[in-house]
Parts: C-alpha cells; structure tokens; sequence
C-alpha cells in the first residue's frame, strides 16, 4: 500500500526536475541570443563597392525604382506565418532562386538612376545563404552600390517546427551617380524610451 503514493511523488518529482530543466535551457537561450544581440550605432560609415558608368553632375531630374524584395522568399504563392499564413521561410531554395532571377530581370531591363531595395539578404538562413547583393549588382554592373544592414540576428528559434534561423539582412541602394558619403542611420534609439530596453 505504501508504493503508490511513493510512485505517485516519484513521477511528480521527476516531471518538475524535467520543467525545471526546460525552463533553464530556455531562459539562457534567451540570454544568449540577448547577450549576442546587434545594437547599431546611430551613425554608421556605409561602403561603397562596385563602378559607376556615369561622371560629373546629377541631372535635376532622376529616375528612381524603390521596391521591397521580400528577401526573395515572399513570392506569389507565399503563405507567410506574419500575415497570418502558416509559413516562416521559402520552401526549398528553389523558390529563393527563381524569385531573386524575377527580381534580377526586372531591375536590369528598368534601370532607373537609383534603386532602393529593401529586405536584401546577405547571409541568411532563411534563404539558404544566397548572396542577394552580388547577384542584383551583377545585373547592374556600372553601378556604385551601398548596403545598409538593418536586420542581424544570429537565430531566430522561431516557429519552432521550421526556426526562421540566423539573418542578415537589409537595405541596397544602386546608383548611376557615385554618393559623396554615404552614411547609415538608425532610428533604434527613438524606440528605446517606449520599450525600455535598447534596439
């Protein structure tokens, strides 16, 4: 008679060792991806790569194309967990391909002076780390060319299933006319008296 209730404490023990445990994993990684979280300074330098065709001065009037690219994973078909869809990344790098090829085509036969792109990866898991800004410079190869990050995260575990993983990501901008100095602003610090913590 005296066993159950010893089994029954035993099973409720072990099931708060194993909570306990959980709950110790998930809060340091909390803590680390915190820890290795990137904090841009208000002002960075941003380089300048690649060669302008184009010398001496700007015309007063410019052409301009500004299109968020949606990292090339967002095409039509695109079911996306934040819109309220199922899916936190492309399916497979196929669709990644395909729809930075779309976005290449479309940049290079409507070349306007400046190009503003948003959502351009670098290295990202999510699009299985496809150079974004090489492959849409090489469309374009008498442009200078200038990338602002504004997203960095060594890993998103998030959804937990299919994890958006590590993103580098941001901002391009091509142009005809070489920038006398480019520089990156980030708004980060505007959110920290509302949030409370920083960027």
């Amino acid at each position: 008679m005296d066993e159950k209730p010893s089994k029954r404490a035993g099973w409720k023990r072990g099931l708060l060792w194993t909570l306990l445990v959980v709950g110790v994993l998930l809060i340091s990684l909390v803590g680390l991806l915190l820890a290795f979280e990137w904090r841009p300074e208000q002002f960075m330098e941003t380089p300048v790569s690649g060669g302008g065709e184009v010398s001496g001065e700007v015309p007063e009037q410019l052409t301009l194309v500004s299109w968020n690219i949606g990292y090339a994973g967002l095409g039509k078909d695109a079911d996306f967990f934040m819109d309220g869809g199922k899916m936190a990344r492309p399916p497979d790098v196929g669709v990644v391909r395909d729809n930075l090829l779309a976005a290449c085509e479309y940049v290079g036969k409507n070349p306007a002076d400046i190009v503003l792109l948003q959502e351009v990866d670098s290295d990202a898991s999510r699009t299985f780390g496809i150079d974004q800004i090489g492959a849409i410079a090489r469309v374009l190869p008498g442009f200078f060319y200038a990338r602002a990050i504004n997203f960095k995260v060594p890993w998103i575990p998030y959804p937990l299933l299919s994890p958006i993983g590590r993103v580098e990501s941001g901002l391009l901008t091509l142009s005809r006319y070489k920038p006398s100095s480019p520089k990156q602003r980030n708004c980060c610090h505007l959110c920290e008296p509302l949030s409370g913590y920083g960027c």
